[in-house]
């Protein structure tokens, strides 16, 4: 497994040309299994109520997924920065999906991401299955609902898993859920940063489904050249 994460190097930028190149001819050449993409969802976020123009007021909406107009430099950035991601991750998730190699996204199941044109067309994609679930169902003290699109992978029924508790309360523990607000008296950081790691149990479902998808992919191209499985 490998695993691409830009603060291990620069070598590691999904951004850079050349590394997605490098990404890409190995998918195109059949060195690839399976591919995971968690894209950053900070700018795709809901979360900014504010007016629009004040330091939290939104800097998207669904009329303007790309980004609205007259944000400040800051939020300038983070929506390219943004978008640059999501349009990678959907050249990936083509490419993949052209050869039948088994690709999964990840995102907060209300973010934006889900709203730009060139993923919703790949949505629509015979191949494609929309998984919806909790994290709380998976070990968590918050909900975090959370969508994980799959292409020739198939439905998921660990990756479905819904809570059902009413009033804040967690369907599989009883007790009331955390609100990612504010900031974490004991360790002074912000809720949010808290619940970014996948749960232990949300990653081991995810990586059993890819390699089990993965090896279902192999064992069919073995059947189409006419390989003999013992």
């Amino acid at each position: 497994m490998l695993s691409f994460e830009i603060r291990a190097g620069p070598q590691f930028d999904l951004l850079n040309p050349r590394v997605e190149k490098i990404i890409t001819g190995w998918i195109t050449s059949g060195c690839v299994a399976g591919v995971w993409l968690g894209t950053p969802c900070s700018s795709f976020s809901r979360a900014r109520h504010g007016p629009e123009g004040s330091a939290w007021g939104p800097i998207r909406s669904v009329a303007r997924v790309w980004g609205l107009p007259n944000l400040s430099h800051r939020d300038q950035a983070k929506i390219r920065l943004g978008n640059a991601c999501a349009k990678f991750s959907c050249r990936v998730i083509a490419l993949c999906n052209s050869l039948h190699v088994p690709v999964m996204l990840e995102n907060p199941r209300t973010s934006m991401l889900w709203k730009i044109p060139p993923l919703l067309r790949l949505l629509r994609a015979p191949s494609c299955v929309m998984n919806t679930t909790d994290f709380c169902q998976h070990g968590t003290r918050w909900r975090k609902r959370t969508g994980v699109a799959a292409w020739n992978v198939g439905q998921i029924p660990s990756l479905n898993r819904r809570c059902t508790g009413r009033k804040g309360l967690c369907s599989r523990t009883g007790l009331h859920h955390i609100i990612l607000k504010g900031t974490d008296k004991a360790s002074g950081l912000l809720w949010t940063v808290l619940a970014e790691p996948y749960p232990p149990h949300f990653a081991a479902a995810a990586a059993n489904a890819l390699i089990t998808a993965s090896g279902q992919q192999h064992l069919t191209r073995l059947l189409q050249l006419g390989g003999v499985v013992s």
